[in-house]
């Protein structure tokens, strides 16, 4: 049997697409520049940004329209609970909702005048935003009244995130990071990373795996404990947004059009191809089917994970391999769900080209395949395998 090659792949089993295993640029009709997006779920979301900007798409993005926002500053944050219930954050203190999609985008009364950067909502009614100044607000209504909440410094607030009903982060402007174990009723000082760095992005994928990137191109991750450990994805330009899908897989994006992933708690930032210069400013991943980057000059990329198998059916499963992270030379295993089945192998690199390609009949009575990885160079790839019915895909770890 042929040998494939050493791979350094994603540990996160996943359903792919050759056809879309880079992010692909979609059309959002403006040139606005883009601040932030969210979706409800895989097929509708939402972007705002400079003067007012806000676009909608109820089809994952294959089209973008324009909504009224009724204001002329810049929005720079986005949240929707669901299709339905929607917030957007911006300048001069500007809180916007709506209840039916963003058809109807209403004013909300937020008591201040401060640029609002950023927004977090635990269900429908509960939310926060915050900026500048370390102005944090808090409504427990869906925005019928905002509160302002006592944060623990002034200095600016870029990015919050909750890790649970309770359990939350905020960071910013010279090393502000801080904490809440009250669900945002009171906040704290956290200890934060070690140099002084401006904090852009926090996530919180579980309350003791904190990630924040920062203005030199760095990502930093805490215990929760306050030990924190320094990850480069390799980057000197500013990581403006990140999202996390689990407490291990993530993206981060920033100047440059530049984007990295890490499906190991950021042992590993891998970069992805965007084919961009332009500055991205957020990325969200609604599930673990695909995400949405947003940035300057109205730019909207998408890249899909998961794919349904060659006769559309919705449940497809993803394959299993083992061990996976591998050392290079070692037997990869993976297992098909039935024995007996004739199957392709195919090996595809982050171009998305065929890199190897071999046929074979399982006999094994448990479905087990057997793949040396001996003697190749590393690399990222995706294992890819087509039976009658079905594609199974994931990606993996196997390291020199």
């Amino acid at each position: 049997m042929k040998q494939l090659p050493t791979l350094i792949l994603f540990s996160l089993l996943l359903i792919y697409s050759p056809a879309h295993s880079q992010w692909v640029q979609q059309s959002s009709g403006t040139t606005a520049v883009l601040f932030s997006v969210h979706f409800a779920n895989g097929l509708s979301g939402w972007a705002v940004g400079g003067g007012g900007t806000i676009i909608h798409t109820s089809d994952g993005g294959q089209n973008w329209t324009a909504q009224t926002s009724g204001v002329s500053t810049a929005l720079n944050a986005v949240w929707f609970a669901d299709t339905q219930h929607g917030w957007a954050a911006g300048d001069g203190g500007v809180i916007l909702a709506t209840t039916n999609g963003g058809a109807v985008w209403m004013q909300q009364t937020s008591n201040s005048v401060s640029k609002l950067r950023t927004v977090w909502f635990l269900n429908s009614d509960t939310g926060y935003v915050a900026g500048q100044g370390g102005i944090c607000l808090r409504t427990a209504n869906g925005g019928l009244l905002w509160t302002q909440v006592g944060t623990a410094i002034t200095q600016d607030i870029y990015s919050m995130a909750f890790a649970s009903q309770s359990i939350g982060y905020l960071s910013g402007r010279n090393n502000n990071f801080q904490q809440t174990i009250t669900g945002g009723t009171s906040w704290i000082n956290g200890p934060p990373p070690p140099p002084l760095d401006t904090l852009k992005a926090v996530r919180a994928p579980g309350p003791t795996d904190v990630y924040v990137t920062t203005h030199t191109g760095k990502v930093y991750k805490t215990d929760g404990n306050g030990n924190w450990t320094t990850q480069q994805p390799g980057s000197s330009k500013s990581l403006n947004g990140a999202w996390f899908t689990s407490t291990t897989t993530g993206w981060v994006v920033g100047d440059s059009g530049r984007v990295f992933t890490t499906t190991n708690g950021g042992g590993l930032w891998l970069q992805q191809s965007t084919g961009l210069s332009q500055r991205l400013w957020a990325v969200h991943f609604p599930n673990d089917s695909a995400g949405w980057c947003v940035g300057a000059n109205g730019t909207v990329i998408k890249l899909t994970l998961l794919t349904t198998s060659q006769n559309d059916v919705s449940a497809a499963e993803p394959l299993r391999i083992f061990p996976n992270p591998a050392s290079a030379g070692a037997e990869l295993c993976f297992t098909l769900p039935a024995p007996g089945l004739h199957a392709t192998a195919e090996l595809l690199g982050t171009d998305a080209r065929t890199m190897y390609s071999a046929q074979w009949l399982c006999t094994d009575q448990t479905g087990l395949c057997r793949i040396s990885t001996a003697g190749l160079s590393a690399g990222m790839y995706i294992l890819r395998i087509t039976t009658a019915n079905e594609v199974y895909c994931s990606r993996v770890m196997i390291c020199d």
